[in-house]
């Protein structure tokens, strides 16, 4: 082989190894942004479900109280209680 012969095989061996580099450097940015959007997903959704479990608390404490009272009110009723009249 003559030596231009070699400088034309080693400017291509070099330009397809730069091409390369250049590709898998886009490829592992590309895959940063992917996983970076997943987590900030995943920790919207991790808040999402913290802010619905103590709604469903919230709501479920508020069922009880509103049933012990409806149960204290059929109990006094039961026993036959009247509220006094307020006086006029």
């Amino acid at each position: 082989m003559t030596q231009e012969k070699q400088n034309r095989i080693a400017a291509a061996v070099t330009v397809n190894a730069v091409f390369l580099i250049v590709i898998l450097a886009a490829v592992a940015v590309y895959q940063m942004v992917v996983i970076a959007t997943a987590r900030a997903k995943y920790n919207w959704l991790k808040a999402e479900i913290a802010a619905v479990e103590q709604e469903t608390e919230d709501l479920e404490r508020d069922l009880n109280d509103r049933l012990k009272s409806q149960l204290y009110l059929e109990e006094l009723l039961v026993r036959n209680y009247h509220y006094p009249e307020e006086d006029e």
